[in-house]
C-alpha cells in the first residue's frame, strides 16, 4: 500500500497537536487540498486496538503488577459513543470501539477480547459509574473482584440534584455535606460524613416524603413527590453505601474514573465534521496515546499498512 511514513507522520502530528493542514501542507511542500485527498486513508481505515497490542503491549501483558480495571464512554452527541476500557493503575488504554450507546450487548461484545488479553494478569479490582449492567458483567467476567463507584461521577450528578442556590435550606445544607464526598481519605471520616447524613435525615425526613397532589382533571398522575431531586440525591447518597467507599478497605480502587476522565477530555471533536470521520480521528488519538515515539509509531504504520492491505485484498476476493 502506497503510503509513505513521511506521510504517515504529518498525520500523526496533524492528530496529536491539532496542527492545521495549511501548515502541514507547506512544511511538505504541497498544497493544503492535496494533502487533506493524500490524509483521507486514515480516517478510512481506523486503527483497531489488537494493532496497539502488537506494537506496544501494555504493562500488564508483560508483567504480573496488580492494576485496576475501568471504563467510561466518550458521547459523541445522541447516538453514539465510543465506550474506552483503560488500566487506571498504568494509565493505559487496552480497549476502544464505538457503539450506538453503552448498552450491556455492546459492553459484554468489548469486554470478552479485554478479558481473553488478560487472562494471564486479570485485574485486581473495577472502577465504573456504576451502571448496573455494567457492575453486574464486570462481576461476571472477574468473579470476586471489588469494585468502586467513581466518586467524580457521583459528585457531578449531586451538584445537579442539589443546586448551589436552591432556595430550600434543607437543599443547600445535603449539598454541602454531599460535595466532601472526594475528600474522605480515612474510615473516620467516611465515619463523620455518615453520621452527618443521619443527623440532616433526622432533621428533613419529613421533606423526603412530602407529596404534591394536583387539582383534579390536571394531569393523569395522581400525585408525586414534591421534592423529586432531593430524593433522589438522598438516595445516591445511602443506597449501595458501600460501593462509594471500597477504596477504603482496596487501597488499590482509585475514588474516581479521573484517567479516563483525562482521556476523554483529551479526545478533540472537531466541529463540522461527520460523526464517522470523529470516531476515526478519536481512535487514531487512542492509539497513538500509546505508541508516542517515532520506533513505535514506525511500527504502527508498518502494522496499520498490513491490515489495511490484508482488509483490502479480503473485499476484492469477496
Amino acid at each position: 500500500m502506497g503510503v509513505p511514513f513521511a506521510l504517515f507522520k504529518s498525520f500523526v502530528t496533524y492528530v496529536r497537536t491539532q496542527t492545521p493542514r495549511v501548515y502541514l501542507a507547506e512544511a511538505r511542500g504541497t498544497s493544503r487540498e492535496l494533502l487533506s485527498r493524500q490524509f483521507q486513508v486514515f480516517p478510512q481505515n481506523p486503527p483497531h486496538p489488537l494493532l496497539v497490542w502488537k506494537v506496544n503491549p501494555p504493562t500488564i501483558s508483560k508483567t504480573k503488577d496488580p492494576w485496576v480495571y475501568g471504563f467510561d464512554g466518550k458521547w459523541l452527541g445522541r447516538g453514539l459513543v465510543i465506550p474506552i476500557h483503560r488500566d487506571v493503575t498504568h494509565k493505559e488504554t487496552l480497549w476502544w470501539s464505538d457503539s450506538p450507546s453503552e448498552s450491556i450487548s455492546a459492553f459484554t461484545t468489548d469486554i470478552k477480547p479485554v478479558s481473553h488479553l488478560v487472562k494471564d494478569n486479570p485485574p485486581s479490582g473495577a472502577i465504573s459509574d456504576w451502571k448496573p449492567g455494567i457492575v453486574r458483567v464486570i462481576g461476571e467476567t472477574w468473579q470476586g473482584i471489588p469494585q468502586q463507584r467513581c466518586l467524580v461521577h457521583v459528585e457531578r450528578d449531586l451538584k445537579r440534584l442539589l443546586p448551589l442556590h436552591s432556595p430550600i435550606e434543607a437543599t443547600q445544607q445535603l449539598r454541602a455535606i454531599a460535595v466532601t464526598i472526594c475528600y474522605l481519605p480515612t474510615l473516620a471520616d467516611r465515619d463523620r460524613f455518615v453520621f452527618q447524613l443521619e443527623l440532616w435525615h433526622s432533621e428533613h425526613e419529613s421533606l423526603l416524603k412530602e407529596k404534591t397532589v394536583p387539582a383534579a382533571g390536571a394531569t393523569k398522575k395522581r400525585w408525586w413527590y414534591t421534592h423529586g431531586n432531593l430524593r433522589r440525591a438522598w438516595r445516591i447518597l445511602t443506597h449501595d453505601q458501600g460501593s462509594l467507599f471500597r477504596y477504603l478497605e482496596e487501597p488499590l480502587l482509585p475514588t474516581t474514573n479521573n484517567s479516563l476522565e483525562g482521556v476523554n477530555s483529551h479526545l478533540a471533536r472537531r466541529r463540522g465534521l461527520s460523526k464517522e470521520y470523529q470516531v476515526a480521528m478519536m481512535f487514531w488519538q487512542l492509539a497513538l496515546s500509546r505508541c508516542k515515539t517515532p520506533h513505535l509509531q514506525r511500527q504502527l504504520w508498518v502494522i496499520w499498512k498490513q491490515a489495511v492491505a490484508a482488509r483490502k485484498s479480503t473485499q476484492n476476493i469477496t
